[in-house]
């Protein structure tokens, strides 16, 4: 019996050891990949909207700029001019993406996040700002067909929906704001002309602190 014990336990013992099986291996893997796909797709996502936000600011001095260069007579200087703006929206592009994996579509996908940003900055912003945010996921993860064109389009989908949900809970919220203030301010201090019809209302009121002021006006002379 003892010895039974034995060689029950050492098999045991060598199943936890064994290594996995190489279909579990690859079904991990490929779960690896779709995670980091959706990742990737939400990584250029945020980044495009930066750019475009960007873009749309500089674009509003665009006019503008376009003046000052041309009033500029060294060609070095417009060349200058005209890369501003391309450092700029880049620059706004890289601030976006230091804080990329922190966003809260990317909470539960940021060590996903972390491993498609690493080594891959500057393909990256640009691939945001050329608006090729699906061709470079597709050539970072598109072995095995993890990320494809149309995992891709569902994850911008439902991200468009989370926005349109995002910005309506906004406008909810501030539309209460807006109510709470305008009833608060109906509760305020106010000065009224008290009459017999309105007397009633305004000062019998128990949920309001009423101070009344009573004027007599001067008896009129006698003809």
């Amino acid at each position: 019996m003892n010895r039974c014990f034995l060689v029950c336990v050492l098999l045991a013992g060598l199943a936890v050891l064994a290594p996995a099986k190489p279909a579990d291996d690859a079904k991990r893997n490929t779960e690896t990949r779709k995670k980091r796909c959706t990742a990737c797709g939400l990584m250029t996502n945020a980044l495009a909207t930066a750019a475009s936000t960007k873009r749309e600011e500089l674009d509003q001095f665009k006019e503008a700029k376009e003046e000052a260069i041309g009033r500029v007579q060294k060609a070095q200087t417009r060349r200058w001019l005209k890369q501003e703006y391309g450092s700029a929206l880049y620059a706004a592009v890289e601030d976006a993406m230091d804080k990329v994996c922190a966003l809260p579509q990317l909470a539960k996908l940021k060590r996903e996040c972390e491993w498609v940003r690493e080594d891959r900055e500057d393909d990256l912003a640009r691939a945001a700002i050329d608006g090729t945010g699906t061709a470079f996921c597709q050539a970072q993860l598109g072995d095995g067909g993890a990320c494809t064109e149309e995992r891709l389009a569902e994850v911008a989908r439902e991200e468009a929906q989370r926005r349109v949900l995002e910005a309506a809970g906004k406008e909810k919220a501030a539309q209460e704001d807006q109510a709470a203030a305008a009833a608060a301010k109906g509760r305020g201090p106010a000065v009224r002309r008290l009459t017999a019809a309105t007397y009633s209302d305004a000062v019998l009121d128990e949920d309001k602190d009423v101070l009344v002021y009573i004027h007599a006006a001067p008896a009129s002379e006698p003809a």
